[in-house]
């Protein structure tokens, strides 16, 4: 920024956080889900380029002991972070490298998945060049590539603000000054609109975009020197001259259009006329959109994008969907509802289908593969005698078309990998590592589905940090009772309670 102190981040650390949609697990779906054979999640080589501190790609290490990781940053202070934390958790797996991504050539080896999140817009045209030819130099043959950008047309408006907090901001030397006059210059001229609807209604919306964002995130996005938003089709055409192609949005139901009428889904249909790209580049004109996070693979690759409904037979299932009634009827006469934790619902009469949400819902966060699915389904709907007819082929093609469909609805999710977690408390429970040890500093911990949850209350984060699993339920107790005045008989009434809310959380390893 003009005028200001170094644009680094060891002046002012970025905390860094799980992104489920980065993990290698969600890209080898989504290729598998669109007919590529990736490399096993379970054995794979993976690269992020501007890893921090190892937010995302640590618990990645920590959950595939036998997959390499390889993290590179520039920034020293976050590479020492990260290595301490590595070195407390006993990793072997993993490495972090203070580099320059400039300086990776092909000698650094074969990756089956490159991430690059957070970093193609905030650096430099010559550098997103070399993301991309990392992308197609040191990706192996079926391996695929995550990065993320600022988009057009949304982001125009993004930039708008953007550009009038620089300049309110730009003799302020101190970052913590630079955020303070941002936020409260963008709320001022909100607050100073009576004629123009469109121009407050633009900069209310801007202020509350900023309001949930952190001093450290506004720092490094909207206010850093360089964020460069691109078109998407600007952005495929670039990758292209890499020898990559688009595959996807790692978030799969991006690239859906259910959410249109059928008139707006016949429109789109008659301008793209069946071009991907096309395709694409007009759904961001139509959702104005600011943020992608697309999949790359190499261009040589066959995609088939029909998804047929056996494909489905291929995956773990997970879903936190619950039936919004209490007492769910399985008849097929009865319209149930079924709602996910995320607020993703639908609406079926099918009973085989009602049966398996239900399934769903009772294993999370535990997924289960297809056949298991299907079979717990068909026994819960013969009250758990065995099925009359063992030929499942038209219930597999009925549940595969059911799973394809609200996938790409975010309703389920897709796996080819299935962390090990416990949906019931063991006599030992035993909490991730990795959160324990995060809960040591603050509530907000990454769970076994490589998400962030905050365990806000000072007791729970206190037994979370407590389940190293040589602890039975009396040894707990005692441990939480310790120094707490008529605190034990609380914590016996409640006990059970935080432990079932860690499990439902992913917290618990199975």
């Amino acid at each position: 920024m003009p005028g200001a102190a170094p644009y680094t981040y060891d002046e002012v650390s970025y905390t860094g956080y799980p992104y489920n949609q980065t993990h290698p697990d969600r890209l080898a779906s989504v290729a598998t889900l669109l007919g590529l054979e990736p490399a096993s999640v379970e054995s794979c080589r993976v690269l992020e380029l501007g890893c921090g501190d190892g937010g995302n790609i640590i618990p990645m290490a920590m959950g595939l002991a036998s997959s390499r990781f390889v993290g590179v940053d520039l920034s020293e202070r976050a590479i020492a972070k990260g290595e301490a934390i590595i070195k407390e958790l006993g990793l072997t797996n993993i490495s972090l490298l203070k580099l320059d991504v400039s300086l990776i050539g092909a000698g650094m080896g074969e990756f089956d998945y490159i991430i690059a999140h957070g970093l193609y817009s905030w650096v430099p045209a010559e550098v997103q060049d070399k993301v991309l030819s990392i992308c197609g130099a040191n990706l192996s043959p079926q391996g695929v590539a995550y990065v993320s950008y600022n988009t057009y047309p949304g982001s125009h408006l993004k930039n708008m603000s953007r550009e009038m907090m620089r300049f309110h901001a730009r003799n302020l030397r101190e970052p913590g000054q630079q955020v303070a006059q941002a936020r409260a210059f963008i709320e001022f001229l909100s607050a100073a609109q009576k004629d123009s609807e469109m121009y407050r209604l633009l900069l209310r919306g801007e202020a509350e975009r900023l309001s949930r964002l952190s001093d450290e995130m506004l720092y490094h996005d909207d206010l850093a020197e360089v964020n460069s938003p691109v078109y998407f089709h600007e952005f495929i055409e670039r990758a292209g001259r890499h020898g990559l192609q688009y595959l996807s949005e790692a978030d799969f139901f991006e690239v859906e259009d259910g959410s249109l009428s059928q008139h707006l889904s016949e429109l789109m249909r008659s301008v793209n006329a069946g071009d991907v790209i096309t395709r694409e580049q007009y759904m961001d004109f139509l959702k104005c959109r600011k943020f992608r996070q697309t999949l790359l693979v190499r261009s040589g690759l066959a995609i088939d994008r029909s998804m047929p409904a056996g494909r489905a037979r291929e995956f773990y299932v997970a879903s936190s969907v619950r039936p919004v009634s209490r007492d769910p009827k399985l008849d097929s006469a009865t319209v149930e509802q079924f709602r996910s934790d995320r607020g993703a619902s639908i609406t079926t009469d099918h009973a085989l289908i009602k049966s398996a949400l239900l399934e769903l819902g009772a294993a999370w966060p535990r997924a289960v593969r297809f056949d298991e699915l299907l079979a717990g389904a068909r026994a819960r709907l013969s009250h758990g005698a065995a099925p009359e007819s063992v030929d499942d082929g038209e219930e597999a093609l009925v549940l595969g078309q059911l799973l394809l469909k609200t996938y790409a609805a975010s309703v389920v999710e897709l796996h080819v990998h299935a962390p090990a977690i416990a949906v019931e408390v063991s006599e030992r429970p035993a909490a991730s590592p990795l959160a324990r040890l995060q809960a040591r500093f603050g509530p907000v911990v990454t769970n076994l589905l490589h998400a962030s949850v905050r365990i806000g209350d000072d007791a729970a984060r206190y037994l979370l940090i407590l389940l190293d699993g040589t602890r039975d339920r009396a040894a707990l107790l005692e441990e939480l009772a310790s120094g707490r005045e008529g605190a034990r008989d609380f914590l016996d009434r409640n006990l059970d309670e935080n432990l079932r809310r860690l499990a439902r959380l992913a917290l618990l390893a199975g």
